[in-house]
């Protein structure tokens, strides 16, 4: 029996269509995609038939939305735990991260918000899917949730669509019908809102002018009230309970609500952005890492390799987290065409068009610099004055270093690799198949100790009639494959029956576990072989504890 880290197979399908080998989403425009503000038109028009009030849209739900999208589409195979995101975190962690500061009622687990996602050929099967899934129904219908951020990503097979709800205590949005008639209320149900400063029970509501003046005296609340007469753009609702009162502005050419059938107002933003800003300190050499963030600065991010022999690029991409606006997956090896490997000391420097560089001390090795337009300098916010957050995935989105605080140097460790035929610069590194398996009487650990991915296809372990192969270990739903196996993450079986066994020391990400019977523990007692693709390959002592050998 199969245990993995997956959501039930039918219902990953129903969650994602069966997709897999999702290609790295590009960097989005500043504009939301038809398909993500025809998804929002759509799930206001469902809420608008269940007599609900229908969403805001909040640009911080909306920066978690395309968070999570750009996340999901930068896996070669859609997440089977789609609601985790870079970090493992879940959907309320990331809310709470400081770019994001979403608020809580009076204590920090009280936090109303929650994601959903599927994956769909248009948007009206998305939302027919979500309908007839009783969990997604019970979310998109919830009036706690008033505020919402949707973002969608092209598929192979359709859109991937993300949408993250949320209520703020004390935040009670209004929104005209785009027939300029009614406007729409809402109020706190939040069952964490009870004991908290929040405005709960409503006693009273009335509308202001522009100018503050009375437009209705207090009436009791209402879902909806027909819209008055103003004198100018705005528009207030005042809720209260008798002691407190809680204003909510109305915009009156903005605050239409998205729905099928109408144009949405757009809306933009200009900041100015500092005079000047500090350039941040070379960070120090990091012992243990080959590659690291040299420099970082509004103009500048340089990349320094530290290793002794050549590594490849093709394994490193950026994640950057902007304190406001979407984030960025950026594939580095895509972007230096040609380096596909690192060799000792060169540097690598995306640069600010117009920018003057100085190459640090450090970058005695080969140089290479890419010149990038101000629009996408992805790695420092102009407005805020600061670094954003960035962190190193591999190209299965693993993540090799958090390089979110500007004042630590930050490195990070990719596995050496013969230099391309023909290149030049370091001498290549061996690079071996080592398989090592570590085994009590209970368990048995399979780790890779290669150094790169190898295919397990066609590995058996086998004592006279028991034998086990590795296609036991099902990979198709989960983070990695057999074909493709990566360095440094093991596979582990054990005896059906016995305590789930921790990760075992020395494996990075234990990918997959399977249970079998007691009489098929065939490194408990004597000796067993090693078979890869027909071919025996190893002999193993049971009471050695460990067996290590390479894979042809």
């Amino acid at each position: 029996m199969i245990r993995q880290r997956c959501l039930p197979l039918l219902l990953f399908v129903a969650l994602l269509g069966g997709l897999i080998g999702a290609p790295i989403a590009a960097a989005q425009g500043s504009r939301v995609p038809p398909t993500a503000a025809n998804m929002l038109a759509a799930m206001n028009q469902w809420r608008l038939d269940q007599g609900l009030a229908p969403f805001r849209p909040n640009p911080t739900l909306e920066a978690l939305a395309w968070l999570q999208v750009n996340y999901l589409l930068s896996q070669p195979d859609i997440p089977a735990n789609i609601h985790d995101g870079i970090l493992n975190e879940k959907p309320r962690e990331r809310a709470r991260w400081p770019q994001f500061d979403w608020p809580y009622y009076a204590i920090p687990a009280r936090v109303s918000l929650e994601e959903i996602t599927v994956a769909a050929a248009s948007v009206p099967a998305g939302i027919t899917w979500w309908q007839n899934s009783d969990i997604h129904r019970r979310a998109a219908t919830n009036p706690n949730y008033r505020e919402i951020g949707v973002a969608a990503l092209p598929y192979k097979y359709g859109t991937v669509f993300v949408a993250v709800l949320g209520g703020r205590p004390d935040v009670l949005p209004a929104l005209i019908h785009p027939d300029g008639q009614t406007l729409y209320l809402t109020r706190e149900t939040y069952a964490g809102a009870q004991g908290s400063n929040a405005l709960v029970r409503i006693t009273g509501v009335r509308l202001l002018d522009s100018d503050r003046t009375p437009l209705t005296g207090w009436q009791p609340w209402s879902a909806t009230l027909p819209m008055p007469e103003v004198s100018g753009q705005l528009l207030y609702v005042e809720y209260t309970d008798g002691s407190k009162t809680v204003t909510t502005p109305v915009d009156v050419t903005r605050d239409i609500i998205a729905l099928p059938g109408y144009s949405t107002p757009g809306s933009s933003a200009v900041a100015e952005a500092p005079a000047a800003a500090e350039t941040l300190p070379v960070t120090a050499t990091i012992n243990g890492a080959n590659l690291q963030v040299l420099a970082a600065s509004p103009e500048m991010l340089v990349f320094h390799a530290t290793t002794n022999a050549p590594v490849y690029l093709d394994d490193f991409r950026l994640f950057a987290l902007p304190m406001g606006g979407r984030p960025v997956i950026w594939q580095f090896s895509s972007a230096f065409q040609g380096m596909q490997y690192a060799s000792p000391n060169s540097c690598f420097a995306l640069l600010a068009a117009g920018a003057a560089f100085t190459p640090p001390a450090l970058c005695s090795g080969p140089l290479v610099i890419i010149r990038v337009p101000a629009e996408q300098v992805f790695w420092y916010d102009q407005v805020q004055g600061q670094r954003n957050s960035l962190f190193v995935l591999n190209q299965r989105g693993r993540l090799l270093a958090n390089c979110q605080n500007p004042a630590q140097a930050c490195g990070f460790f990719l596995e050496a690799a013969p230099a391309p035929a023909g290149g030049a610069g370091g001498r290549p590194a061996r690079v071996t198949r080592t398989i090592q398996l570590v085994y009590t009487p209970d368990s048995l650990t399979l780790l890779n100790q290669s150094g790169q991915r190898l295919s397990l296809r066609g590995l058996e372990l086998a004592n006279g009639a028991v034998t086990l192969n590795s296609s036991m270990w099902n990979l198709s739903a989960s983070t990695a494959s057999i074909d493709t196996f990566p360095a440094g993450d093991c596979l582990e079986v054990w005896a059906y029956g016995a305590p789930a066994q921790p990760k075992p020391p020395g494996c990075k990400i234990r990918h997959a576990w399977t249970t079998i019977r007691p009489n098929q523990l065939l490194w408990a007692s004597g000796t067993f072989i090693v078979r890869y693709r027909g071919n025996q390959i190893a002999t193993c002592e049971a009471a050695a504890g460990e067996c290590t050998f390479e894979l042809p």
